[in-house]
């Protein structure tokens, strides 16, 4: 009986935090840039009294990761998943932080589109990334990728191949990100929508509203009428180098109901026309519990984790 008492203080202690935590970054946090001019700022988004500021990456972004494989071993992450339907688009503020990562691995926070099973999966991914053994730093980085084969002979990176057509070039596919988040500090973000266009059939990317390129419906094959499957949230990579868990970071590093922990917010799905799709459509999927975790509170998640510590081993 003592334990039973015991275990449900616990529930109700940690669902207080988890609700605090969500209140403390909707409504307090994030207010602080409210005011503060920041050199590579171009516009803040409020709503209900929330402030982001949004990063001016013309001097910024790039990236390089191997793609989610959820039979991959190697693979850790933390997400939120769509139900299967035909989704045309998909719209989110992934908040910019510095994981610190292993030499050689990887941290990102992406949206992913796609579409098909087996060798005729078909992805659209858009994100950031830390990747040190890629670019020779510990700097966040922009990058977009595709695949129609399940990355067996198809797809890249940014331009390293003939797929993701820029038009706008205000935006620097592979320059650093310099305007990061800061724990108790100023909360930067990217809005990144990517949807389908009905006329011409493309994929458009919009970067904080500025539509800067597409992928061309042609280059598709499952993905080429419209996304099966949506997610988004955190991904490392962890080659155990030390012969453990790596301590490589996802996100700002820390656990969901800690302050400070990184988030997704503004999280949309589109039907035709870019209606939004109505209805409790995500769940959560996080690998590694100990090491990295998420929650959702409507359309935010906050995901995360410090990797390798005395809760993971």
């Amino acid at each position: 009986m003592a334990l039973k008492k015991h275990n449900i203080i616990c529930s109700i202690f940690l669902a207080t935090l988890i609700a605090w935590q969500f209140i403390y970054y909707v409504s307090g946090s994030t207010k602080r840039s409210w005011g503060l001019k920041h050199k590579d700022t171009v516009k803040s988004i409020v709503g209900d009294n929330d402030l982001i500021d949004f990063a001016n990456t013309n001097k910024q972004l790039a990236s390089n990761h191997p793609p989610i494989d959820y039979n991959n071993k190697d693979l850790k992450y933390a997400l939120v998943r769509s139900d299967e339907g035909h989704y045309y688009g998909a719209t989110a503020t992934l908040t910019l932080w510095k994981p610190k990562v292993d030499y050689n691995e990887f941290s990102l926070t992406q949206l992913w589109l796609s579409s098909g099973y087996g060798t005729n999966i078909n992805t659209i991914e858009v994100g950031w990334t830390v990747f040190p053994s890629k670019y020779g730093d510990d700097m966040p980085r922009f990058f977009v990728y595709w695949t129609r084969d399940y990355y067996t002979n198809t797809g890249c990176y940014n331009s390293d191949c003939p797929g993701f057509v820029q038009v706008d070039f205000s935006i620097k596919l592979g320059d650093p990100i310099s305007t990061i988040s800061t724990v108790g500090g100023p909360i930067f973000g990217i809005r990144i929508m990517v949807y389908k266009d009905a006329r011409s059939g493309n994929w458009w990317l919009s970067y904080n509203g500025v539509n800067i390129g597409y992928f061309p419906e042609n280059i598709f094959t499952s993905l080429s009428e419209y996304a099966q499957r949506v997610d988004f949230g955190g991904e490392i990579l962890n080659r155990e180098n030390n012969g453990h868990h790596t301590t490589t970071q996802m996100g700002s590093g820390l656990y969901p109901h800690q302050s400070g922990a990184s988030y997704i917010t503004g999280i949309r799905l589109f039907g035709l026309d870019r209606n939004p799709v109505e209805g409790n459509i995500l769940q959560p999927v996080a690998s590694t519990l100990p090491c990295y975790r998420i929650v959702v509170r409507n359309d935010t998640i906050f995901y995360g984790g410090p990797g390798y510590s005395a809760l993971c081993r």
